[in-house]
């Protein structure tokens, strides 16, 4: 980002000062000036004319249903602790002071910039670039899709599956059974949580048992290298990096990382099966 003299498009940044006014611009009684940073692209096109030349340290006055359009004018009313269903908030005046100016300024679509974005790939064109891109975003559509369904798969089974447990006798050993005696009312208050944990462990058991599904020493050093990359901003470093192994070969002596890990597995691998037994139904629906 560079510092212009003066605002010159769309794509200059306003650091502005907000101070309501009234329609003369003449700062409201109790008003307080609320710092701001605005795209010019933001307001209305009808008024961006307006900032043409603007410069810092410039100032005028502004009603915000004429400024903005309705998606933006929400995002300011909210920035100023203000209705955005209010109309009457909507017809605020307001005066801006300019206090710093900035120009977003788009970087080349060369080599230096796909390096950047994908330092552990080899992008040598904008098309190969514009593939990555799309990729990565169908990876994200995909797993956020997955989430979303092992998230309804999850309560489908729990709240559909009916076991009766021994209820009184849970609640004697909640009781007394830890390390620590509880009273009867944390009993109470903890039991329902404590009930479905123990139906998810049994349904996970069952599935896990029938279906074969298992989860080897493969699977837990696979997570700790992605969970390496994950620090390293989801970039893959290269899985034949001695470092890397290093990494994974400590966090296979750290029991927890490994017991948690192992149920974090098991429980997906478990959700994963699930969700090949789904028959999915097109549906046509309506925005």
């Amino acid at each position: 980002m560079t510092e212009p003299e003066s605002v010159t498009g769309d794509d200059n940044v306003l650091n502005v000062t907000f101070q309501e006014t009234d329609a003369q611009g003449h700062v409201a009684e109790g008003s307080q000036p609320k710092e701001n940073s605005l795209l010019v692209k933001y307001f209305s096109p009808a008024f961006r004319p307006q900032l043409l030349g603007k410069k810092a340290g410039d100032s005028f006055t502004i009603q915000l249903l004429n400024a903005f359009e309705e998606k933006e004018r929400a995002w300011i009313l909210q920035d100023l602790a203000l209705n955005k269903e209010s109309t009457a908030d909507a017809e605020k005046y307001f005066s801006l002071v300019i206090t710093k100016l900035g120009l977003l300024e788009k970087a080349p679509l060369d080599e230096n910039f796909f390096k950047k974005v994908y330092p552990a790939r080899t992008i040598g064109t904008e098309v190969e670039f514009r593939e990555a891109v799309k990729q990565d975003m169908a990876d994200q559509w995909k797993a956020q899709s997955s989430n979303n369904l092992q998230h309804t798969l999850y309560h489908e089974l729990l709240d559909k599956t009916k076991i009766d447990f021994p209820e009184s006798f849970l609640k004697r050993w909640l009781l007394n059974g830890g390390e620590k005696p509880k009273t009867p009312e944390e009993v109470e208050n903890e039991f329902p949580a404590f009930t479905n944990a123990l139906k998810w462990n049994l349904i996970t058991d069952k599935i896990v048992t029938e279906n074969h599904i298992e989860v080897t020493p493969e699977d837990i050093r696979d997570a700790a290298r992605k969970q390496l990359f994950s620090y390293l901003g989801g970039l893959p470093a290269g899985d034949d990096q001695p470092w890397v192994e290093d990494y994974v070969n400590k966090m296979m002596q750290d029991r927890k990382f490994v017991e948690e890990t192992y149920q974090n597995q098991r429980t997906n691998k478990m959700l994963q099966w699930v969700e090949t037994q789904v028959k999915p139904v097109d549906k046509d629906i309506t925005a």
